[in-house]
């Protein structure tokens, strides 16, 4: 195995790079090409990038920008791994993260990535002290190799296996609580008194433009009644988002969906679709007066339902702890951030403080 650190690489080799390499990884949507070529075109640049080979092969792919983190009386230089450690970047809140390995070999490769970056290669001319890691799933840590590891925070999350609730022959309203249940039947009903139920899927650029402007409508108003500046109040999140929308649609990678009640738009949901998995990432709900109306909880029944009857393998509402993915998902893995320390003196000690602060306190949410 051998690495390096690309510090300016070519972005159209990068590009067929990435491809070849994730058609060869058992990698998530946030670690292919779709995910990551969308975000370096938003930022305008191409962060460094950690390769491994083996022998002449490229087994393992990784941006690794530079972080000088000030944190009086603490201070350190290091590396967020696919981020970049300023909030208005990492606004778009990346999950399931990780190195992009080869799957021949992948727990050989990730051991020797983190030996090689553990042991402090320069970066920006800078000797790395450190290793942000944002949204890891749980069982997916790498391994510390001696270095102190802390979790600054995590959040649950939820998920169906479709595969399995197709064997049972089950419908999926049945694998739910008899109150859950009850809401959604009753809220379909209410909503079926005003006009037919119809989920639709943006079938092409106008309704996807029409059915993208009509979610950040929505999705605001709900953000910024709680006094929120909302997602789409973040500049780069909006540019990240409208050049992943516009090639997810050409590539099959991005769902739109719209559930109307009449000619009423009540819901929109934002999926990501990926080797049989539809990952939700958001949603623009209408604001109702009446409690018993909830547009989310029967919008992401049918979608269910729909991709239980098109044979997706999964359907994960990803992180978060919310109530309505609670009641309609069961517990997957806990997506963390982990924050990986090269043992000085330093940072022994705030690795001592953060410990002695979670015994008074659970370790929070946090939000990118």
């Amino acid at each position: 195995m051998r690495f390096e650190i690309i510090s300016q690489p070519d972005r159209s080799w990068l590009q067929d790079a990435w491809r070849d390499l994730q058609a060869r990884a058992d990698c998530s949507f946030f670690q292919s090409w779709h995910w990551i070529g969308a975000w370096i075109e938003a930022l305008g640049q191409t962060p460094p990038v950690l390769i491994g080979r083996r022998n002449s092969t490229i087994v393992l792919l990784a941006t690794l920008t530079p972080f000088r983190r000030r944190e009086p009386p603490f201070f350190a230089d290091a590396a967020f791994l696919n981020g970049t450690g300023i909030h208005a970047i990492d606004i778009i809140t990346i999950e399931y993260n990780g190195f992009l390995i080869d799957r021949d070999g992948a727990a050989e490769t990730d051991h020797a990535a983190m030996s090689f970056l553990l042991g402090g290669p320069r970066l920006a001319g800078k000797r790395l002290g450190e290793l942000h890691l944002r949204g890891i799933a749980s069982g997916q840590e790498p391994d510390s190799q001696g270095w102190l590891v802390s979790r600054p925070g995590r959040r649950p999350s939820y998920r169906i296996d479709l595969d399995a609730l197709r064997a049972s022959g089950r419908n999926y309203l049945d694998t739910l609580s008899a109150n859950t249940r009850q809401q959604i039947r009753r809220s379909a009903r209410l909503y079926e008194a005003q006009g037919e139920l119809r989920l639709r899927r943006a079938r092409n650029p106008e309704e996807q433009q029409e059915f993208v402007a009509g979610l950040r409508e929505l999705h605001q108003a709900t953000w910024i009644a709680r006094g929120d500046r909302g997602s789409y109040g973040w500049p780069f999140f909006t540019r990240f988002h409208d050049i992943l929308c516009a090639r997810g649609f050409e590539d099959g990678s991005i769902e739109l969906l719209r559930l109307d009640s009449g000619a009423r738009a009540i819901a929109y949901i934002y999926n990501f679709l990926w080797r049989g998995e539809a990952l939700f990432y958001q949603s623009g709900l209408v604001r109702e007066d009446d409690a018993k109306l909830k547009p989310g909880m029967v919008a992401h029944t049918l979608a269910i339902e729909d991709h239980l009857a098109r044979g997706s393998r999964t359907y994960d509402f990803m992180a978060g702890e919310n109530r309505y993915k609670a009641s309609l998902g069961t517990r997957g893995p806990d997506i963390q951030y982990l924050l990986y320390q090269r043992p000085r003196l330093p940072a022994r000690i705030e690795t001592g403080l953060r410990a002695l602060r979670r015994r008074f306190r659970p370790a929070p949410e946090y939000t990118d």
